[in-house]
Protein backbone atom coordinates (compact mmCIF):
# COMPACT_ATOMS: atom_id res chain seq x y z
CA UNK A 1 0.00 0.00 0.00
CA UNK A 2 1.35 3.49 -0.66
CA UNK A 3 0.78 4.36 3.43
CA UNK A 4 3.39 1.70 4.05
CA UNK A 5 5.86 2.90 1.33
CA UNK A 6 5.79 6.24 2.45
CA UNK A 7 6.16 4.87 6.02
CA UNK A 8 9.33 3.13 4.93
CA UNK A 9 11.07 5.74 2.86
CA UNK A 10 10.51 7.78 5.95
CA UNK A 11 12.06 5.12 8.44
CA UNK A 12 14.91 4.87 6.02
CA UNK A 13 15.32 8.83 5.71
CA UNK A 14 15.47 8.85 9.18
CA UNK A 15 18.31 5.98 9.37
CA UNK A 16 20.04 8.59 6.85
CA UNK A 17 19.91 11.35 9.20
CA UNK A 18 20.83 10.09 11.79
CA UNK A 19 24.32 8.46 10.24
CA UNK A 20 24.83 11.84 9.01
CA UNK A 21 24.20 13.16 12.04
CA UNK A 22 27.32 10.37 13.29
CA UNK A 23 29.28 11.23 10.55
CA UNK A 24 29.70 15.48 11.39
CA UNK A 25 29.92 14.57 14.91
CA UNK A 26 33.03 12.17 13.91
CA UNK A 27 34.23 15.56 11.66
CA UNK A 28 34.56 17.39 14.63
CA UNK A 29 36.16 15.28 16.50
CA UNK A 30 38.85 14.52 13.79
CA UNK A 31 38.99 18.24 13.61
CA UNK A 32 40.03 18.33 17.63
CA UNK A 33 42.19 15.55 17.20
CA UNK A 34 39.64 13.47 19.49
CA UNK A 35 40.55 10.41 17.31
CA UNK A 36 38.76 7.36 19.69
CA UNK A 37 35.67 9.67 19.66
CA UNK A 38 35.76 10.26 15.91
CA UNK A 39 36.81 6.73 15.00
CA UNK A 40 33.30 5.48 17.52
CA UNK A 41 31.27 7.85 15.47
CA UNK A 42 32.10 7.05 12.13
CA UNK A 43 31.67 3.12 13.56
CA UNK A 44 27.79 3.98 14.55
CA UNK A 45 27.78 6.12 10.90
CA UNK A 46 28.85 2.94 9.19
CA UNK A 47 26.34 0.34 11.30
CA UNK A 48 23.22 2.82 9.77
CA UNK A 49 24.41 3.24 6.22
CA UNK A 50 26.77 0.99 5.59
CA UNK A 51 27.05 1.42 2.04
CA UNK A 52 28.09 5.45 2.08
CA UNK A 53 31.70 5.24 1.28
CA UNK A 54 32.76 8.37 2.70
CA UNK A 55 32.05 7.22 6.34
CA UNK A 56 33.80 4.09 5.58
CA UNK A 57 36.60 6.17 4.54
CA UNK A 58 35.87 8.12 7.37
CA UNK A 59 36.31 5.63 9.76
CA UNK A 60 39.39 4.30 7.84
CA UNK A 61 41.38 7.30 8.61
CA UNK A 62 40.09 8.04 12.13
CA UNK A 63 41.40 4.45 12.81
CA UNK A 64 44.91 5.24 11.57
CA UNK A 65 45.47 7.97 12.90
CA UNK A 66 43.73 6.72 16.71
CA UNK A 67 47.11 7.25 18.91
CA UNK A 68 45.46 5.04 21.47
CA UNK A 69 45.92 2.21 19.22
CA UNK A 70 49.28 0.70 19.19
CA UNK A 71 50.62 2.41 15.44
CA UNK A 72 51.38 -1.09 13.30
CA UNK A 73 47.71 -2.44 14.44
CA UNK A 74 45.90 1.08 13.52
CA UNK A 75 47.49 1.17 10.52
CA UNK A 76 47.37 -2.35 9.43
CA UNK A 77 43.19 -2.00 10.28
CA UNK A 78 42.88 0.92 8.27
CA UNK A 79 44.59 -0.33 5.48
CA UNK A 80 42.19 -3.48 5.51
CA UNK A 81 39.58 -1.64 5.94
CA UNK A 82 40.44 0.66 3.13
CA UNK A 83 40.85 -2.46 0.60
CA UNK A 84 37.45 -3.50 1.41
CA UNK A 85 36.35 -0.60 -0.49
CA UNK A 86 38.65 0.01 -2.89
CA UNK A 87 37.63 -3.74 -4.18
CA UNK A 88 34.18 -2.85 -4.20
CA UNK A 89 34.38 0.56 -5.16
CA UNK A 90 36.75 3.02 -7.14
CA UNK A 91 36.24 5.93 -5.53
CA UNK A 92 38.95 8.81 -5.52
CA UNK A 93 38.71 9.78 -1.81
CA UNK A 94 39.20 6.09 -0.47
CA UNK A 95 42.08 5.60 -2.95
CA UNK A 96 43.76 9.00 -1.48
CA UNK A 97 43.29 7.71 2.17
CA UNK A 98 44.36 4.36 1.28
CA UNK A 99 47.90 6.29 -0.46
CA UNK A 100 48.24 7.85 2.55
CA UNK A 101 47.90 5.12 5.15
CA UNK A 102 50.70 3.53 3.04
CA UNK A 103 52.44 6.48 3.24
CA UNK A 104 52.72 6.72 6.71
CA UNK A 105 53.54 3.05 7.06
CA UNK A 106 56.64 3.53 4.73
CA UNK A 107 55.78 1.84 1.68
CA UNK A 108 55.80 4.79 -0.75
CA UNK A 109 56.18 2.87 -3.72
CA UNK A 110 52.98 1.73 -3.04
CA UNK A 111 51.52 4.31 -1.63
CA UNK A 112 52.23 6.46 -4.74
CA UNK A 113 50.70 3.97 -7.01
CA UNK A 114 47.30 3.87 -5.12
CA UNK A 115 47.66 8.06 -5.32
CA UNK A 116 48.42 7.10 -9.02
CA UNK A 117 44.92 5.47 -9.32
CA UNK A 118 43.19 8.11 -7.62
CA UNK A 119 44.12 10.27 -10.14
CA UNK A 120 42.84 7.84 -12.84
CA UNK A 121 39.17 8.23 -10.77
CA UNK A 122 39.40 12.06 -10.52
CA UNK A 123 42.27 13.44 -12.56
CA UNK A 124 42.49 17.06 -10.01
CA UNK A 125 42.33 15.39 -6.68
CA UNK A 126 44.34 17.91 -5.35
CA UNK A 127 45.74 15.76 -2.52
CA UNK A 128 46.72 12.63 -4.43
CA UNK A 129 48.32 15.25 -6.88
CA UNK A 130 50.22 16.40 -3.88
CA UNK A 131 51.27 13.72 -2.93
CA UNK A 132 52.15 12.42 -6.14
CA UNK A 133 54.82 15.23 -6.52
CA UNK A 134 55.85 15.12 -3.18
CA UNK A 135 56.71 11.65 -3.61
CA UNK A 136 58.71 12.54 -6.66
CA UNK A 137 60.60 15.36 -5.39
CA UNK A 138 61.37 12.69 -2.69
CA UNK A 139 62.95 9.81 -5.13
CA UNK A 140 65.13 12.42 -7.33
CA UNK A 141 66.21 14.30 -4.23
CA UNK A 142 67.75 10.41 -2.71
CA UNK A 143 68.96 10.01 -6.52
CA UNK A 144 70.76 13.38 -5.96
CA UNK A 145 71.92 12.63 -2.79
CA UNK A 146 73.41 9.02 -3.52
CA UNK A 147 74.76 9.92 -6.74
CA UNK A 148 76.82 13.09 -4.66
CA UNK A 149 80.43 12.44 -3.61
CA UNK A 150 79.58 13.11 0.00
CA UNK A 151 77.44 10.81 0.24
CA UNK A 152 79.59 8.03 -1.00
CA UNK A 153 82.05 9.31 1.99
CA UNK A 154 79.19 9.09 4.45
CA UNK A 155 78.19 5.53 3.24
CA UNK A 156 81.95 4.35 3.67
CA UNK A 157 82.03 5.90 7.53
CA UNK A 158 78.54 4.23 8.14
CA UNK A 159 80.02 1.21 7.39
CA UNK A 160 82.98 0.92 10.14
Amino acid sequence: TPASGNAAVQAHLAVAAEAKAHAEAARLHLEKQRYSAAEEEFEKAVAKEPNVVLYRVGLAWATAVNTARPQDARLRKALELLRGVNSRYQNAEALYTEGMVLNLMGRDGEAEATFRRALENDKNHHGALRMVRLLEMRRQKEKEDAASPVAGILGLLKKK
